[in-house]
């Protein structure tokens, strides 16, 4: 089974330590899927338009191979949920990528709001420290959830 990085954002624009991370995402993964988030209703009055967030995507991410930039979000004005992004991977391994800044607001109960994505998913998150290089927290081993059939780690 093909082993799928998805890596979601605003991008806006892109930069440089995410590219970095992609990087360090596709040595890892068969694949690494950029996705840049659609509108969320709260859009911003000069805000990037969205077909140059996909021209920078696009740019940013195109020299790194096994990556694939995924507009469905952006062209739909979107941002679908971790569970929806599962099935429409249905024969792949998805982790879900998040920046280790988000872990405390997760704790808190407020960062997603998707409770299939803190209950079920892979996660892989990206540790950020200041005047380091990014570097990734996957875990090397999973440990069947007998209750769900589906694999916690």
């Amino acid at each position: 089974m093909k082993r799928v990085a998805l890596f979601r954002g605003s991008f806006n624009p892109p930069h440089r330590e995410e590219v970095r991370v992609v990087r360090l995402l596709a040595e890892r993964f068969d694949e690494v899927r950029i996705v840049p988030t659609g509108c969320d209703g709260n859009q911003i009055s000069g805000e990037v338009q969205p077909h140059h967030r996909a021209a920078m995507a696009d740019m940013a991410f195109a020299s790194v191979p096994g990556v694939v930039v995924d507009l469905s979000d952006l062209e739909d004005g979107c941002s679908r949920s971790a569970e929806e992004w599962e099935r429409r991977l249905p024969d792949a391994e998805v982790w879900h990528v998040l920046a280790s800044r988000q872990l405390p607001s997760a704790q808190a109960g407020t960062a997603s709001g998707d409770e299939h994505f803190w209950s079920e998913c892979r996660r892989c998150v990206v540790i950020e420290e200041p005047n380091a290089k990014p570097r990734l927290n996957l875990p090397a081993a999973r440990v069947s959830d007998a209750g769900s059939g589906r694999e916690s780690g």
